[in-house]
């Protein structure tokens, strides 16, 4: 689901804040599973220049890849119904 919220605002990206509050998720988890994404090369953060506690998360080739998989397997299943 991180992935294709962050799909959906690619060019802005989002924070973790942001992520919670969008999938309705804790915080928590959604730094849990960030630090996974990062690690597996799905996910990269961008930390601003005026402040260093903020961190907002792209989507990397690899992770976009798999989010347009993700698309098109929802969009099979909605043509069965």
């Amino acid at each position: 689901m991180i992935l294709m919220a962050l799909w959906s605002k690619a060019s802005i990206g989002q924070t973790p804040t942001q992520l919670s509050q969008t999938l309705g998720l804790t915080y928590a988890s959604v730094c849990m599973s960030k630090t996974k994404l990062v690690d597996e090369g799905l996910v990269e953060e961008h930390f601003p220049l005026r402040d260093k506690r903020s961190v907002k998360l792209y989507l990397t080739p690899k992770g976009r890849k798999e989010s347009e998989r993700a698309w098109e397997a929802i969009r099979a299943v909605a043509q069965l119904y």
